[in-house]
């Protein structure tokens, strides 16, 4: 009987404690959820800003806990610029200074604690929109862990406005290199139209919520699941941007920009770049590298998350007027590359110098 590999065991046996670990989350969840909705009035505020309410509403949450950042203002700019009312969400009490800077350019602030991190301030902000019967006709939602838009010229919030479906996103993660892959939108933007607003499963879906304080199992069963779960009681969904745009767009490189995005790849590494890295070694013995190279960085590489693809095909190909603002290593690379190429060109000249400064 031949044994499994070392990794496949190891893989099995986190799996196994990760389900174990989630039993006292499953028990205590709903009733962590109950005990902040009965202090909600205790523990949020919700106070009117300076901007009229619009039939369409952006919930923006933030976690600027130090200082309102430039960006901030550069976005509830443009929300407003294109007809949205902006609820301001700060999962953090807010300054005398950074109120007075952000109630001019919002239409109500609520600010609440960091429970539940951002599922948990979308919920409260969208219960809250719903308690009060506020007329809306699309209902953006979006967090302060990009930079938007990072063009003056974007045109992003017409193809939301104009979408079909229930429930439409920037992003649609398939995750097609795994065998049983969760789709879902990336939470950082998303809408919600009319329909779904007023259907009674959608208020039913976030009422009972699982939210607690545990920022993985939040991940698990809001972020990933929230997609589907919301399929399930029948509303549709779409996207802007599929894995298949990338693989569209990587079929377009030049041979120059294919080498500098697989070499992009390696730099920001992975624990599977080996037989990428022996592909740009023989590419001069191989007439048929460009095509292993386009495939490998498809699957393999690019296709796993759009966000942290190289510029040349986030900005240039997909013209994404989003930008990640994490800071670990692989978006400082990513940074680095568009702030040292003629793309930086396309950023808006009231983010180049956030951007520039963010990793020093």
């Amino acid at each position: 009987m031949k044994l499994p590999k070392r990794w496949v065991v190891e893989r099995e046996l986190k799996r196994i404690q990760l389900q174990i670990s989630q039993i006292p989350w499953f028990v205590w969840s709903p009733i962590s959820r109950a005990l902040h909705d009965r202090k909600k009035k205790r523990r949020i505020t919700v106070r009117l800003g300076g901007q009229p309410r619009c039939q369409h509403v952006a919930v923006l949450l933030i976690f600027q806990p130090n200082k309102i950042l430039d960006s901030l203002l550069h976005t509830m700019n443009h929300l407003t610029a294109q007809g949205y009312a902006v609820l301001l969400v700060a999962n953090h009490p807010l300054s005398g200074d950074s109120f007075d800077r952000v109630a001019p350019h919002c239409w109500k602030i609520m600010q609440r604690p960091n429970y539940g991190y951002d599922y948990g301030g979308y919920r409260d902000a969208i219960l809250h929109l719903l308690d009060d019967k506020t007329d809306i006709e699309s209902l953006l939602v979006l967090n302060d862990s990009v930079w938007f838009p990072v063009s003056d010229n974007c045109t992003l919030l017409d193809q939301f406005k104009a979408a079909d479906q229930d429930v439409f996103g920037f992003v649609l993660s398939e995750y097609r290199h795994r065998s049983d892959p969760v789709i879902h939108l990336q939470s950082y933007m998303f809408a919600v139209r009319r329909r779904a607003l007023e259907h009674p499963a959608f208020e039913q879906y976030w009422r009972k919520l699982p939210i607690s304080s545990n920022k993985h199992m939040v991940v698990r069963r809001c972020e990933k699941r929230m997609t589907q779960d919301l399929h399930k009681a029948g509303f549709s969904y779409g996207a802007v941007h599929k894995f298949a745009d990338v693989t569209n767009a990587v079929a377009k490189l030049s041979d120059a920009d294919l080498l500098t995005v697989a070499r992009y790849q390696i730099e920001i590494g992975s624990s599977h770049l080996g037989k990428l890295r022996k592909l740009l070694a023989d590419k001069d013995d191989n007439p048929e590298w460009r095509n292993d190279v386009r495939d490998y960085l498809d699957v393999n590489e690019i296709g796993k998350y759009i966000p942290s693809t190289h510029p040349i095909v986030l900005v240039d190909k997909l013209r994404s007027p989003l930008l990640k603002k994490d800071r670990s290593f692989k978006y400082q690379v990513q940074r680095r590359e568009l702030l040292s190429s003629d793309l930086r060109k396309a950023i808006s000249p009231a983010l180049i110098e956030e951007i520039e400064h963010w990793d020093r």
